[in-house]
């Protein structure tokens, strides 16, 4: 396989566990800091639930309908505006607004990336 194709792979895994784990590991201390720490086991929780349930919605479409990389981008873009979104949510303190928020990153960005990921690097070694 050239080089040139596998460290720009390895640069994409990188940034994309990387992306997930700066705001994953921090989530719990940023809503107890402003105020919101009785609904931190229901955030974690929520991104459980959303792992489980997106590779049956996401998966089929990414498989059947659209190539990887499309579905990939699409969801990028949904994440980082329900990033941008949350901030403003957690300073309200609305914590219905900021768990449907988690619930929908987590819908999205956790488990369905690593898949097309792994999806598009395998059509791009072959």
């Amino acid at each position: 396989m050239d080089m040139k194709i596998t460290s720009r792979l390895l640069i994409m895994m990188f940034v994309q566990y990387f992306m997930q784990g700066a705001w994953n590991m921090t989530m719990g201390l940023v809503l107890s800091t402003y105020g919101m720490a009785n609904i931190i086991g229901n955030a974690y929780a929520l991104l459980g639930i959303a792992t489980i349930i997106s590779p049956l919605f996401i998966g089929m479409v990414a498989d059947r309908f659209f190539a990887s990389q499309k579905v990939m981008g699409a969801l990028h873009l949904i994440n980082a505006a329900v990033i941008l979104c949350v901030p403003q949510f957690i300073e309200a303190q609305n914590s219905g607004m900021t768990l449907f928020m988690i619930l929908l990153l987590g819908y999205c960005f956790i488990q369905q990336l690593r898949f097309l990921i792994a999806s598009a690097s395998l059509i791009l070694m072959v």
